[in-house]
């Protein structure tokens, strides 16, 4: 059975601000680019062309289990879902959450139609939430279907669910993930430029100086291990990347009221390496600290 438009898209006329009265078209929504082609409807997912930003409040009550089960939630394959088709405009790192949901939710990530195998999924987006989040690497014109799920029989209700892109290019002047943010301005942009130290408070940048220098220091002095002697090591040098890297995950860290290696919306270390282009060796490792000086 297909999923219940009429609730959903009078949501959505809300959300993009035409009239919710009885009998209103369809909000319109951003049509996939022209060398995308067209998609042929399905009966199994509402579809919002490559509409992005996208934003949309919805209910899994009263909807059938189309989907089933998904690899990363329990549940999943009794319980009543929600899905919606996509078409990304352009090659990018999407974000796809239900964060402000009523209810406990999990994400699953399809091939285009209704029997498409599943490449990503998602329950929490971290041990204290119960939204999910995921991150996805799209090519322009690819096509998916984002079912929103629930692990139990209690998960069934209000849902909200959320797609944005990311700024990579963070000097062409283009909001590239419409989300009003252009360039250095946009928290998603990841470049060894931005921010500079400009963009740093002062005593901040003092101390990541401050600390390089007591570690060479250190590392000059050689020092004896349980292996034996250490000759002096090689003087380090700042990394531009790796500064970056080690500041948007600070500033991510104090903003969202946690501590922890692994960001919120699920990053590990070396993906928020690669994001801060660094390209250097491996193995790596992080250290983080709170309430010391």
């Amino acid at each position: 059975m297909a999923p219940s438009v009429l609730s959903v898209l009078s949501v959505l006329s809300v959300v993009v601000g035409l009239s919710t009265a009885c009998g209103a078209d369809e909000p319109a929504v951003t049509p996939p680019p022209p060398e995308c082609g067209t998609n042929a409807p399905i009966p199994c997912a509402l579809d919002i062309g490559a509409t992005l930003p996208f934003s949309v409040e919805g209910s899994t009550t009263g909807e059938e289990d189309s989907f089933g089960g998904a690899r990363c939630g329990l549940g999943g394959d009794t319980i009543e879902d929600f899905a919606f088709r996509w078409t990304a405009p352009a090659d990018d790192t999407y974000l796809l959450t239900t964060e402000g949901s009523r209810i406990d939710t999990f994400l699953s990530v399809r091939r285009d139609g209704c029997f498409g195998r599943e490449i990503a999924c998602n329950d929490d987006a971290s041990p204290d939430e119960r939204h999910s989040a995921v991150e996805l690497d799209l090519s322009a014109c690819e096509t998916v279907v984002i079912v929103v799920d629930g692990p139990s029989v209690d998960a069934v209700g209000d849902f909200r669910l959320a797609i944005r892109g990311t700024e990579k290019v963070c000097d062409d002047g283009i909001d590239e993930d419409g989300d009003g943010a252009t360039d250095c301005a946009d928290p998603d942009c990841f470049s060894a430029s931005c921010p500079g130290d400009d963009l740093w408070p002062p005593p901040w940048n003092d101390i990541e100086w401050e600390i390089l220098t007591l570690v060479n220091e250190h590392r000059a002095a050689g020092a004896t291990c349980i292996s034996g002697e250490q000759a002096p090591a090689p003087v380090l040098e700042m990394d531009e990347a790796l500064r970056l890297a080690a500041r948007l995950h600070s500033e991510d860290m104090l903003e969202n009221d946690y501590f922890d290696h692994v960001s919120l919306d699920g990053r590990m270390l070396q993906d928020r390496l690669s994001g801060a282009t660094f390209t250097g060796a491996a193995p790596f490792g992080e250290n983080i600290a709170r309430g010391t000086r």
